[in-house]
């Protein structure tokens, strides 16, 4: 609510101006801004009061005792009963209530109202009024129960804006400030009551009244008997006048009243800053046009006989021309190049249709660029310009690096490459020809192998440089341009005239192209007649060249990129492999068709994402795949190997190996990851194959160690029983058994004993072959060799064998391995002698860091080389 004092005066006495704050505006923007505020927060400022809710008997008449009405009204129950709430609304909305509700009750459906409603001070607000209908069970109406809510401040903040709205259109569309303040004072007395009447009275700095708003309702200021003033202050708090509100009545205006004069008065001091920029505006432009006539900018003044009247030094120095010299003089006559010419044009225009012009020419006679503005009034045209030249010649030089760049992008072949851009060359600068070469090993001799002529023959073909003078080579071989505007003339020509005859060439430029300091291109144009090159013709000419020897580069390292990317495909499609991006910020893969086709899909199938590599991906191993890369990425680590099962369409797994590099930003932060998926699906499969082989033999293995283990224990018992038998049978039928008899016990104890010896071989193969080699502990070969003459003794002595050894190192094997080898290798040799005493050596030698090589030589019959891995397999 407004917190501004409001005061009264009678007008037969002084009236005292009571204080009023107001915001302060400057300008028009800021006031339009703050005007849409208020009315944003007028439009949901609302007297909050909690709605009144009412009930009805289905007839629409009051039937129950309503607090909440009577709070409001002030009617008693027996007042509101019934149809008698009508009474509280106001005369004029009593018959439309009535016909909303006859609607309402005819179409059983949703009412809704407004009307104005006597409140229990006397004053009507607005309310907008809404029921239902309630139904029993039965379908059959009941009651209706509504609510009605106070929207009175609502309405009157609409009213407010509307008003706003209708001033402040005024003012922009250019109305007086009188017909302004006029506007302002008959919408304060259209939202205020009736008993009131507005004025608008301004002053100027010493107080003295200046403008004032006419009273749209006189005849009740002449009656009025009090009167509140409310100041307009600008926003320094100068003030600029006051918004008086009259009344017949001393009734103080309301909070409403008051902000509507607060917020109207702010488009006072809108017009009145409105009138003083305006005001401001002409004399600026008057200022302006005295500023023009001294800067120090190239500027000129011209009457309307277009005679100079003004121009200063800087129009001097870009004109060459003396200010003395112009003064009073036609510039048509003093300047006849610009007669017809943008010049001309530009200026008629501009005094012909009153408005300022701006455009860029070039002026032969100075040979040079202008950007020039020309600006009209009534009697003088004010023209000032600067000099543009230099940037013409770098949009001109830009313009055709960008043709020759649009020309040579496509191309890849040199020939090509060289013959636009001589005819993009000759072209820009008018030559006649224009012509590139290639430079030989000597820095002399060229190949003339494109150009590009209009009306004069081709040269395509083999020269030297000094052909064309001693000081054309030196110039080419230091990488400096070499220039002849007329080669009739030219002392440097003088002894090598018929070559320049023969080639039709009067004037030339010729640069040169250096790569690695060594002297390997050139590019000339032609002319037939004399020429005065200027300097950003012989620029142009450079830069044609240099760019014709990139284009030609470009192409080259292209035609060799595209060379090593084809062999590149064709090698990841030979090895199965296929490589990957992973942009990481952004989660943005891309996939060559070699990998895609390592998936099973098609080129282009893959999204490009995480994601869709994830679910493409055996689940488990994609997991174990992302907490590898996690920790490749915690760790700051560059490179990964992994591998993983790829899901195939058709539902079939792929083992692939994934190799990838990790790149980081400098502030440590992944941003790439670049790699290959290799198929290694066959070398996997045959892996786990060989693994499962492995297990497989393992387990057939133990098997058999547990069955060799249970029959040589299962067979020494019978064998016992045979053995033992046989024995007894000898004792007891000693002198009974006859010769063969007796022969055939010894057979059958003989075969007992080798039974016995076998199985015993049995057992300590199982054993050779169950050791594990985790268990294995370093042996001395000596000790072993000892332990075997110790078992073998008495088949050394009964043979008569020798056994000479070496020394003999520890080895790291399982020592019943070696036992049973060297025993066996003693044993065979004794065994299978050859007539002679057996002579068995034993040495050892070491055949690297960590292995030995044992020897076992005797003088027997041998083993065949065949058998050797069937014999030593299982050592």
């Amino acid at each position: 609510m407004l917190d501004d004092t409001i005061g009264t005066a009678e007008p037969e006495r002084p009236t005292t101006l009571m204080t009023h704050r107001t915001e302060e505006v400057t300008d028009y923007t800021r006031v339009i801004e703050q005007l849409e505020r208020s009315e944003q927060r007028y439009r949901t400022l609302l007297e909050t009061i909690s709605p009144l809710i009412w009930t009805t008997d289905g007839a629409g008449g009051m039937v129950a005792e309503n607090a909440g009405w009577t709070s409001f009204t002030g009617q008693t129950f027996e007042q509101y009963s019934g149809w008698g709430w009508l009474e509280a609304l106001h005369p004029d909305d009593r018959e439309h209530t009535q016909q909303a509700w006859r609607e309402a009750l005819d179409r059983l459906q949703r009412y809704q109202c407004n009307y104005r409603l006597r409140r229990h001070d006397g004053e009507y607000r607005d309310i907008l009024a809404s029921g239902v209908p309630v139904f029993s069970g039965d379908g059959k109406l009941q009651e209706w129960v509504g609510n009605c809510a106070d929207i009175t401040e609502s309405r009157r903040a609409e009213l407010l804006h509307a008003a706003q709205r209708r001033t402040l259109e005024s003012i922009s569309e250019g109305a007086s400030l009188t017909a302004v303040l006029d506007l302002l004072c008959a919408e304060v007395e259209k939202l205020v009551s009736a008993k009131r009447c507005a004025s608008v009275l301004l002053i100027d700095e010493n107080g003295k009244l200046i403008q004032h708003g006419e009273l749209s309702r006189a005849s009740d200021a002449e009656n009025a008997t009090v009167c509140w003033w409310f100041p307009v202050r600008d926003r320094a708090g100068h003030l600029l006048g006051t918004v008086a509100l009259y009344s017949s009545e001393a009734d103080t205006p309301g909070d409403y009243e008051a902000a509507v004069v607060n917020t109207l008065a702010q488009t006072v001091a809108l017009a009145v800053s409105r009138e003083q920029m305006e005001r401001a505006r002409i004399v600026a432009r008057d200022q302006a046009t005295s500023i023009l006539e001294s800067i120090t900018d190239a500027f000129y003044a011209l009457d309307t006989d277009w005679l100079f009247t003004y121009v200063n030094k800087a129009a001097e120095n870009l004109l060459q021309r003396k200010r003395e010299d112009l003064i009073g003089r036609n510039l048509w006559e003093a300047f006849p190049g610009t007669v017809d010419t943008n010049f001309w044009h530009e200026y008629h225009r501009a005094r012909r249709d009153g408005i300022a012009v701006h455009f860029e020419a070039f002026y032969s006679p100075l040979d040079g660029w202008f950007d020039v503005r020309a600006y009209p009034s009534p009697q003088v045209l004010s023209v000032y310009f600067r000099n543009i030249t230099e940037r013409k010649r770098a949009e001109r030089k830009a313009g055709f690096l960008a043709l020759l760049d649009d020309a040579t992008r496509p191309l890849n072949d040199p020939e090509q490459i060289t013959q636009i851009i001589a005819q993009l060359t000759c072209e820009f600068v008018g030559a006649d020809r224009c012509a590139y070469a290639d430079v030989e090993e000597d820095e002399n001799t060229f190949n003339l192998t494109g150009d590009y002529s209009r009306n004069v023959p081709t040269i395509k073909g083999r020269y030297t440089f000094d052909q064309f003078g001693d000081e054309c080579l030196r110039l080419m071989r230091e990488g400096r341009p070499y220039v002849v505007q007329d080669s009739e003339t030219d002392e440097r020509t003088v002894k090598v005239r018929e070559p320049y005859r023969a080639t039709q060439i009067r004037a030339v430029v010729c640069v040169s192209m250096k790569k690695a300091g060594r002297f390997v291109a050139a590019l000339a144009v032609h002319q037939t007649t004399p020429r005065q090159w200027k300097p950003d013709e012989v620029e142009l000419v450079q830069l044609a060249g240099d760019r014709c020897w990139e284009s030609i580069e470009r192409a080259r390292v292209t035609r060799e990129l595209r060379n090593r990317e084809q062999r590149l495909r064709l090698a990841q499609q030979a090895g199965r492999i296929g490589s990957f991006e992973w942009l990481i910020p952004q989660d943005s893969i891309v996939w060559t068709p070699e990998l895609e086709a390592l998936y099973g899909e098609a080129e282009g199938a893959f999204e490009g994402d995480l994601a869709s590599w994830r679910k493409r991906v055996q689940p488990d191993d994609a997991e174990h795949v992302l907490s590898q890369i996690g920790d490749c990425l915690r760790d700051k680590r560059s490179d990964l190997t992994y591998e993983f099962r790829a899901v195939l369409p058709n539902g079939t797994h792929r083992w692939l190996r994934g190799q990838a590099q990790f790149q980081y930003s400098p502030q440590g932060e992944p941003e790439r990851m670049i790699g290959v998926n290799i198929d290694i699906d066959v070398q996997k499969t045959a892996v786990l194959a060989l693994e499962q082989s492995n297990a497989e033999l393992r387990r057939a293995n133990e098997d058999l160690n547990q069955f060799a283990y249970s029959a040589s224990h299962d067979l020494q018992e019978p064998l016992r029983m045979v053995s033992i038998y046989s024995q007894m049978l000898q004792r007891r039928y000693k002198n009974q058994l006859d010769e063969q008899a007796e022969a055939y016990l010894g057979f059958t104890t003989q075969g007992a004993r080798r039974m016995e010896l076998l199985i015993r071989d049995l057992l300590v193969y199982t054993q050779a072959v169950a050791v594990p080699q985790e268990t294995i502990v370093p042996v001395s070969a000596r000790a072993v060799l000892d332990h075997v003459i110790s078992n073998l003794k008495g088949a050394i002595d009964e043979s008569g064998t020798t056994i000479e050894a070496g020394p003999l190192p520890v080895l790291g094997i399982q020592e019943v391995h070696l036992l049973q080898l060297l025993q066996n290798l003693v044993s065979n040799a004794i065994k299978y002698r050859a007539g002679l005493p057996p002579r068995i050596e034993i040495s050892a030698t070491p055949a690297d860091k960590q292995m030995w090589k044992l020897c076992v030589r005797d003088n027997g019959i041998g083993i065949a080389p065949q058998y050797a891995v069937q014999i030593f397999g299982i050592f």
